[in-house]
């Protein structure tokens, strides 16, 4: 629609401009600046639809980072916490989560390990799995976390900082 509306404001330029009203286009009463500025004009529509379409499609399919939800009411900080004042040196948990990929195409994780760091000291690991998430999608998952006993006097400033609501976590993951 929008080439055969150039192309008749074309035609109806040069029947204006350059012919009789009721006959052919005759090239030769054309003025040259006039031919020169239709040319002009095309190569600037035809500029524009090109521009226009290739920013549309660069705004559609630019990609975007994944956007993670935890969503397991099962994790409870303050019970890993006092397992770890009382001395249990391991703790393992799952955690759930939720993955929404908001791009146009599919992304592909490779398996990978992660860390859990408490004041730049890591007391947890986790690994993720081989997964391919579709595009425009919500993905659940479940992710084995195992958490180690930190030092006496960190875990106890964790446990402060638990019980003020102020406990800061780290997550660190490579992902390709």
């Amino acid at each position: 629609l929008f080439f055969l509306g150039t192309a008749f404001s074309i035609v109806f330029i040069r029947k204006t401009f350059c012919g009789k009203k009721s006959g052919k286009v005759n090239k030769m009463s054309c003025p040259p600046k006039f031919i020169l500025y239709s040319k002009l004009y095309i190569t600037t529509l035809l500029a524009s639809a090109l521009l226009g379409m290739t920013t549309g499609l660069l705004v559609y399919y630019w990609p975007q980072d994944p956007q993670f939800a935890h969503c397991s009411k099962s994790l409870d900080l303050g019970g890993i916490v006092g397992n770890l004042i009382i001395g249990d040196v391991n703790i393992a948990r799952n955690i759930h989560l939720t993955l929404y990929n908001p791009n146009h195409r599919d992304m592909n994780f490779k398996e990978t390990l992660g860390a859990i760091e408490y004041k730049g000291e890591q007391f947890g690991t986790f690994l993720v799995p081989k997964f391919t998430a579709e595009s425009r999608t919500l993905m659940d998952g479940v992710m084995d976390v195992d958490f180690t006993l930190l030092e006496d006097e960190s875990l106890l400033q964790m446990a402060r900082d638990y019980s003020e609501n102020d406990l800061t976590l780290t997550v660190r993951m490579d992902i390709d």
